[in-house]
Parts: structure tokens; C-alpha cells; sequence
């Protein structure tokens, strides 16, 4: 009898992925795993507000877990809210300047869509002191400017370029 309602219970928790990740909440305060799991849940059936609020409460969770902020800035890209993608990735390389991930690609790319040049500058005026950095910028810039060449925007190509010469 013991075993038959344990065994109930426990098929109880898999019932939905809510009870199923609650649950798993529950048992690992600590982890943002569950969050993941509840963002893709909550993505999946278009319930976006949740599905956002997943992500927040798991970079609250683990803020230097950066495939969490990396999910964040995807979803923010993919719902046409560069704005908040752009925070999202700002915070990011705040905590994290060095990392030439995706994230850093992103804030680029981002900055330059939502004519936010002042950032690009701001950020190689504060690490103007890394070669290394500087390299990897350069690139980066190097293929934004070529990005918009190509889709015909001579204009912010020009003004990029402007700013990379800062970097030599």
C-alpha cells in the first residue's frame, strides 16, 4: 500500500511540466535548470510573460551562468524586442568584458542596429589598453561594416568605420 501510493505520488509530479518543475524547484533552490525548463515550457505555449520572468528568476539564481543571459538575448531577439536584447546583453558585457562569446557578438550588433554608436565607443575607450581586445573588436566591427554594406546601408557602414579607426 506504502509502495502503490509513493508510486502515485510520484507519477503525480509528471504529470505537466509546471508540477514537474516546481517540483524540481523545490528539491534545488539553487539551480536554474528548472527555469530553463519552465522558459521553454512557457515559450512553447506562447505564454511569454512567464517564459521571461523564467529566465529573469534564473540570472537572478545565477547571474554569471551566461547561456542563461545568452537564452535571454535570443529570446528578446527572436520576440523583435532589440531594446531589451540590448540591455540584456549591455549587463552581460558589464560583468563579463572579455568574453568574446556570442554575447559580446550580439551586443555589437545590437548597438549598431539601434544606433547606439556611443556604446561601441564608450567600450573601446575602456579597454583601450587591450591589444588583444582591441583585435577582437576590430574584427567584429569589420564584419558589422561589411554587413551593412552589403544590405545597401552605406551610411551607418561609414559612421562604423569612423569608429574603428580608434581602434588602430
Amino acid at each position: 500500500i506504502s509502495l502503490a501510493a509513493t508510486t502515485f505520488i510520484k507519477i503525480d509530479l509528471y504529470k505537466n511540466p509546471i508540477t514537474y518543475w516546481g517540483s524540481v524547484k523545490a528539491d534545488f533552490p539553487g539551480r536554474f535548470l528548472p527555469y530553463v525548463g519552465l522558459f521553454n515550457y512557457y515559450n512553447h505555449k506562447k505564454d511569454f510573460t512567464n517564459a521571461e520572468n523564467q529566465l529573469l528568476a534564473g540570472i537572478k539564481i545565477k547571474p554569471n551562468e551566461f547561456t542563461l543571459r545568452q537564452l535571454l538575448i535570443n529570446f528578446y531577439t527572436t520576440r523583435k524586442e532589440k531594446q531589451k536584447a540590448f540591455l540584456a546583453s549591455k549587463n552581460a558585457i558589464d560583468i563579463k568584458v572579455d568574453d568574446f562569446s556570442n554575447l559580446f557578438e550580439d551586443y555589437i550588433m545590437l548597438a549598431i542596429e539601434l544606433n547606439n554608436l556611443n556604446e561601441l565607443e564608450n567600450l573601446i575607450d575602456k579597454n583601450s589598453n587591450k591589444e588583444k581586445f582591441k583585435a577582437k573588436l576590430k574584427k567584429i566591427i569589420e564584419l558589422q561594416i561589411q554587413r551593412l554594406n552589403d544590405i545597401g546601408d552605406l551610411q551607418k557602414a561609414n559612421l562604423i568605420s569612423q569608429i574603428k579607426l580608434k581602434l588602430n
